[in-house]
């Protein structure tokens, strides 16, 4: 008997017919007709329950006709719940009886595939640090990344829990009560279980016996949590661990997140040359130098990316480099999990971003886009790990640029925009980039004049 019986049971329809057999043995097509159902559909549950002995079935001669009759198979089904989950207790006609334990929490955790690189970063996970939010846009191996260090820290205890939206601060107490009672630490698991409330006494006890063992512990999507009670956990946890590792993965920038010698923060950027190339060997494919350089550049390096491009050149061949790319479902991808997820002023600002190939000041942005630039928008595509800040500047990455430039709806009038800031700037830097911008703006009468009083 597997777990499935309690969604069997659980089931409206099944219960009815459950109700029914508690009378009297009964065919399918008896229990269609009195519950006005399709008699396949009744036939299937019928099979589904008998599989899990919920019923038995026997053969009966009807009007010269073999027809299969079901009855109930058990006396007394009892659920018993608990914080670990819940047990499932049976009691069968014959006397037998069956105990079924389910687990709430899954404690599984992901596998590891594909992974090059990273010796930098594994590097710095290795040091004696113990609190770690590790950050990057969506696919640049953040998951991978936590994975690897797991494989190759034995004898740790792991702790794997991938944030949900609908998680909250009482569920994952209860998930980590469970786990660490595995290891000999009861203390917040008694408290739990004597209906304890308070939510300063679980995080309590629960920094009290986290640096117990040699724990590794992983909270994966942070982005997606959002009960702030789990954000004051860490919060805490962040203060107070000193022997136990503790990984956040997330794509945005934790708000809870403070400076401190024992808290590190690493932000992931793309695979570089030789890892892309490591990466290609790994799934067969032959690629030139330059093809390697030019697949590197134009994806930035992004993980995920390049494995999407790799899979569409194993199906086409790679006669057509750029046609590989744009058929790989790489901007699909990157609309649905980063686009999709920005607010309309956000949106802009990387459409008129990528109009500059170089990093930029807020104010060469506004005039591309001809509206005030807010430093919280920009504060926001920062966390978000989509602009990258360098001192006063901005940028993003080629990537993300080629796609934000082909949602811009007049190319050739932000190209035009950008000739103006950069003739405004006076230097030979600023020059070159407004002859650029001109071409591109098919402004090309202007550029001999401008070459000319230049010179």
């Amino acid at each position: 008997m597997r777990e499935k019986i309690l969604q069997l049971i659980s089931n409206r329809i099944n219960m009815k017919i459950l109700n029914l057999l508690a009378e009297e043995p009964l065919n399918p097509r008896s229990i269609a007709e009195r519950l006005g159902k399709d008699e396949t559909n009744i036939s299937r549950r019928l099979k589904a329950m008998e599989r899990e002995e919920i019923l038995r079935s026997s053969w009966k001669r009807i009007r010269g006709r073999n027809v299969k009759e079901y009855s109930l198979n058990v006396d007394k089904v009892e659920i018993i719940f608990e914080i670990r989950g819940c047990e499932i207790h049976v009691k069968f006609r014959r006397g037998r009886k069956n105990i079924i334990a389910i687990n709430f929490y899954d404690f599984k955790i992901p596998k590891l595939v594909d992974f090059v690189g990273r010796e930098r970063e594994l590097n710095v996970l290795k040091a004696k640090k113990n609190f770690f939010v590790i950050e990057g846009m969506a696919g640049m191996g953040k998951t991978s990344l936590a994975l690897k260090f797991i494989n190759l820290s034995k004898g740790k205890k792991v702790f794997w829990h991938t944030l949900k939206e609908l998680d909250t601060f009482n569920f994952l107490m209860n998930k980590l009560a469970v786990f660490m009672n595995k290891f000999r630490y009861h203390e917040l698991m008694d408290y739990l279980k004597a209906n304890g409330k308070e939510d300063y006494v679980k995080i309590s006890l629960f920094l009290k016996g986290v640096d117990r063992e040699n724990y590794v512990m992983v909270f994966d999507d942070h982005q997606r949590c959002s009960d702030e009670k789990i954000n004051h956990l860490l919060e805490n946890l962040q203060k107070r661990i000193r022997k136990a590792k503790v990984m956040v993965l997330s794509r945005v920038r934790p708000k809870f997140f403070s400076l401190d010698e024992n808290i590190v923060e690493m932000r992931l950027s793309g695979l570089s040359l030789r890892e892309t190339e490591e990466l290609v060997a790994s799934k067969g494919v032959s690629l030139s130098k330059d093809e390697m350089k030019f697949v590197q550049k134009r994806l930035s390096g992004h993980p995920l990316a390049i494995k999407m491009f790799l899979k569409t050149c194993k199906a086409r061949g790679t006669n057509n480099i750029p046609e590989n790319i744009k058929r790989s479902g790489i901007a699909d991808y990157l609309m649905r999990e980063v686009y999709r997820k920005l607010s309309k002023e956000e949106l802009n600002v990387l459409k008129f971003i990528s109009v500059f190939r170089t990093p930029v000041p807020r104010e060469a942005i506004a005039e591309v886009s001809q509206k005030e630039i807010s430093e919280a928008v920009l504060c926001s595509l920062e966390r978000k790990m989509v602009l990258i800040r360098l001192n006063e500047n901005y940028t993003i990455e080629r990537l993300m640029r080629d796609l934000s430039y082909s949602m811009l709806e007049n190319q050739e009038e932000a190209h035009r925009r950008a000739a103006r800031y950069y003739l405004s700037e006076k230097s030979r830097g600023g020059f070159s980039e407004a002859m650029y911008h001109l071409i591109k703006a098919k402004e090309l009468r202007k550029v001999p004049r401008m070459a000319k009083n230049r010179d």
